[in-house]
């Protein structure tokens, strides 16, 4: 084999074909331990891009073909077909179009972010106009502890507070305050008012800075619920509570009047007393918010 060697071939206003002999073929070798590049440079040879065969480790002798169909705008460059296989396949590329999802089976899974507009939401979707008007906002579970929190609520709202299987250390009560813009117990004595209490025992158990409720021996486990708003000066409260095997059943109606909205209550047992832990005493408290829209 002749070789020749050279540093530029140049004609005259005339192509230079390189032309190989029956199915040999151009090739641009590698040399120095650099993989063969071609390079095709601008007008005065100082900027290039380059075409470059990958890496020797690689054992990669595979063929592309270049498109046969015509170059278009926004067209992406696309294997058609593939004939052989492994590293020495020969890939037929075109120019095609970008698919588009199927917008008819969207995978809710793939939702990382982002929101979805409400004209985009369809008619039957549940809302609150379709009766999902409940939002969890909070579930506790209180072990050994004196009392729970609940903050940041929003004014002109309405809240379900549930509580399940609430199990006190001693004969004690529940007790309900507000609490204030630094989360301290408001003792205000005009924040509550109580429209009416009914319990079976005769025993009232409300005060003007806070709310109570009986639950019944500390061998039973008491059950309640309670809606209230958290409008300053008019908010309400209902709340009616059991034990089960028990005669301490009770209803009430209140009212918060304080000058600015109910931002935060806190839930704790009566002096002495907190929530007894163990694997049969639940003592989960449920805080969840009304939808309107």
């Amino acid at each position: 084999m002749s070789k020749i060697k050279v540093n530029e071939i140049e004609s005259k206003n005339t192509d230079v074909v390189l032309a190989s002999n029956g199915t040999g073929k151009v090739k641009v070798k590698g040399v120095g331990g650099a993989d063969g590049t071609l390079k095709l440079t601008s007008l005065n040879g100082t900027n290039g891009v380059k075409l470059k065969s990958p890496a020797h480790s690689a054992t990669q002798s595979y063929t592309l073909t270049l498109p046969d169909n015509n170059i278009e705008v926004d067209k992406l460059l696309k294997v058609k077909s593939i004939t052989g296989s492994g590293n020495t396949a020969v890939g037929q590329l075109e120019y095609a179009s970008v698919a588009g999802p199927d917008l008819n089976n969207l995978n809710g899974t793939n939702f990382t972010s982002g929101t979805v507009p409400s004209a985009r939401i369809p008619s039957g979707f549940p809302s609150a106009a379709t009766g999902a008007a409940l939002k969890l906002i909070n579930k506790s579970i209180a072990t050994n502890s004196s009392y729970i929190d609940f903050t940041g609520l929003d004014d002109d709202s309405t809240y379900l507070l549930i509580g399940k299987s609430i199990y006190l250390s001693g004969n004690s009560y529940i007790q309900l305050w507000r609490l204030d813009g630094s989360g301290n117990n408001d003792y205000t004595s005009t924040n509550f008012k109580c429209t009416r209490w009914y319990s079976p025992s005769g025993n009232n158990y409300f005060t003007s800075d806070k709310i109570n409720w009986y639950t019944g021996t500390n061998t039973r486990r008491n059950g309640w619920m309670a809606t209230f708003t958290t409008n300053a000066n008019n908010g309400h409260l209902f709340f009616t509570s059991l034990t089960p095997g028990e005669y301490s059943r009770a209803e009430m109606y209140a009212r918060y009047q304080g000058s600015s909205y109910l931002t935060g209550i806190r839930l704790g047992p009566s002096s002495g007393s907190f929530f007894s832990s163990g694997t049969a005493n639940r003592n989960e408290v449920l805080l969840y918010k009304f939808l309107e829209s």
